[in-house]
């Protein structure tokens, strides 16, 4: 007498494999296009659903689960759209998650406040601290950095010393584009150090000044 052995089917947990490139943080800039992928595996198959900020998505948002929720687009973007975005993959064997961080750019991100001075700044003596704040805002954080008449100010020691007449400028520039502001700088009589300090948003000279 032959016996048949029972058929068993083994469970396997959910996980997410992230391919090679794909990241947290996701930019996109008004009216551009986004995809998401949620590799889901798992036996037996996965379900998988989508959250925007904690919530399930619906048709009512701008967002589009395609492939069974193995995808999540994004068209014409809006500022809207920023947010976390999960996929969530279940079955019977428990569960996975990924997330990514959908971040809008807007049209002229960067925002960058004028300097602490007017100019033209003209330079008698190296007496009183002055301080040239240069900040920048934008997404995202703008990187910061000091140019003389076009050419960049080396940062590779803390402190450098200037003593030239010259057209200063502080750019600031992240993936968006980049801004600037400038500032003409007059010794009267002998030269004059400048003592630059390379801070995150800042450059500091040792003078009095007249506008």
């Amino acid at each position: 007498m032959t016996h048949n052995s029972p058929a068993f089917l083994t469970s396997v947990r959910p996980s997410i494999r992230r391919s090679e490139g794909d990241t947290d943080d996701v930019t996109v800039t008004k009216g551009g296009d986004v995809t998401l992928q949620c590799a889901a595996e798992g036996v037996p198959r996965p379900a998988v659903t989508w959250l925007k900020d904690g919530r399930p998505i619906t048709g009512q948002h701008g967002a589009k689960v395609l492939n069974e929720g193995r995808l999540l687009q994004i068209k014409d973007a809006k500022v809207s759209d920023t947010g976390r975005y999960t996929c969530i993959a279940v079955n019977v064997a428990g569960q996975a998650d990924s997330k990514h961080d959908v971040i809008f750019l807007h049209s002229g991100v960067i925002v960058l406040k004028y300097l602490s001075i007017h100019s033209p700044l003209s330079l008698l003596s190296c007496s009183n601290p002055v301080a040239l704040s240069c900040e920048a805002s934008g997404i995202p954080l703008p990187a910061i950095s000091w140019l003389k008449d076009g050419r960049p100010i080396k940062a590779t020691s803390s402190v450098r010393i200037l003593s030239d007449t010259g057209r200063y400028s502080c750019l600031a520039s992240n993936s968006a584009g980049d801004r600037s502001r400038h500032f003409n700088l007059n010794v009267l009589g002998a030269k004059t150090a400048l003592l630059i300090s390379f801070r995150n948003v800042s450059l500091e000279d040792c003078s009095h000044f007249l506008n």
